[in-house]
């Protein structure tokens, strides 16, 4: 792979595990801890193998992701649930900024990472790199059917003719979930629908969502 090439010094534990998170569908849903190692371990195998074997390191790739959780000043970069994993909008980007260090690319958008690293493993026709490679064809890639169907709900349509307030049953419809569901429901459910707006860089989407959280007073 093509982080085999760079240097130690250029990169980072943290940024090898959110482009490993990204590259296994990690803006479209959750991803198990375990997936995630063997990914880590294809972009960047010294970092991430055990000292004495050549496996991937599952508590490498936990200590990656408590460094994010411990910069308590930054935006969250991803949200976990039971060893499980999904982008924030803010993580998207991070990973896209370590696609361009660890890809040695310059890369513009979460979708140009996936195709470019997809591209570039098939040219080396390694055969260890399959199934990390199928990923990216199907669930790594978000489908925008969710951001039409975000766009076109009465919500959305509201706010595009600068409505500033929204009850809060109706950004629960726009989420799918109840209004009196748990924070921690709520948290996923824009951190996903930011992830996939800043995904496919909808920089409408995006503002839009940052509006109607400030408006949801969920329960802790």
């Amino acid at each position: 792979m093509p982080s085999q090439s760079q240097s130690d010094k250029e990169i980072n534990n943290r940024q090898v595990v959110l482009l490993a998170l990204l590259l296994h569908g990690g803006a479209t849903g959750h991803v198990d801890l375990e997936d995630i190692a063997v990914d880590a371990y294809r972009l960047a195998p010294t970092r991430f193998r055990w000292n004495r074997y050549d496996y991937p390191s599952l508590e490498t790739t936990r200590q990656a992701f408590k460094h994010w959780k411990d910069r308590k000043t930054e935006e969250p970069r991803v949200i976990e649930h039971r060893q499980t994993y999904l982008l924030t909008g803010a993580g998207v980007k991070e990973a896209v900024d370590a696609a361009r260090v660890i890809l040695q690319r310059d890369i513009s958008s979460a979708d140009e990472a996936i195709k470019y690293y997809r591209e570039r493993s098939s040219a080396t026709n390694d055969r260890s790199q399959d199934a990390v490679v199928s990923r990216t064809r199907t669930t790594a890639r978000p489908s925008q059917a969710e951001l039409r169907l975000m766009r076109a709900h009465k919500l959305f349509k509201r706010w595009q003719n600068g409505s500033v307030s929204f009850e809060q049953w109706e950004v629960a419809d726009l989420l799918n979930c109840l209004p009196n569901s748990s924070k921690r429901v709520w948290d996923e459910r824009f951190s996903r629908l930011n992830a996939m707006a800043e995904f496919w860089q909808d920089d409408e989407l995006i503002r839009f969502l940052r509006a109607i959280r400030s408006q949801a007073a969920v329960k802790q």
